[in-house]
């Protein structure tokens, strides 16, 4: 996240000097990044920032707004989205799951699934 303010700094024509030079796009180019660094924190992630790690089930948003369980798995020579069916499940320290390619998959943004529970602790 800061990385994304000094970059937005820069873009801005704002120095680290402390002073900012306010203009008519200042105040929305602010909530745009705001709004971006909210996305960070709550866990969803832009395909366009980053993918996911291959082979990992994660939670999407297609772009029609629909949320759903996918993976960005290799296939072949390239890579795609994949929806999981049924239900994946943890074990030997791997997810598994089936998955279903298609090329209409657009997702707009992903979050990783949490972490499954360490052996023997619980809260």
């Amino acid at each position: 996240m800061k990385d994304k303010i000094k970059a937005w700094l820069v873009d801005n024509d704002h120095q680290f000097s402390g002073v900012l030079k306010p203009d008519e796009t200042y105040i929305p180019n602010l909530a745009g990044l705001i709004n971006d660094c909210l996305q960070d924190i709550d866990g969803w992630v832009s395909v366009d920032d980053r993918l996911p790690p291959y082979n990992t089930p994660v939670w999407t948003e297609l772009e029609s707004g629909q949320v759903c369980m996918m993976s960005f798995d290799e296939i072949d020579d390239y890579c795609a989205w994949c929806m999981i069916y049924g239900m994946p499940y943890y074990d030997h320290g791997k997810w598994q799951y089936e998955a279903e390619y298609d090329d209409e998959y657009k997702v707009a943004k992903w979050k990783p699934l949490p972490e499954p529970p360490k052996k023997g602790k619980t809260k």
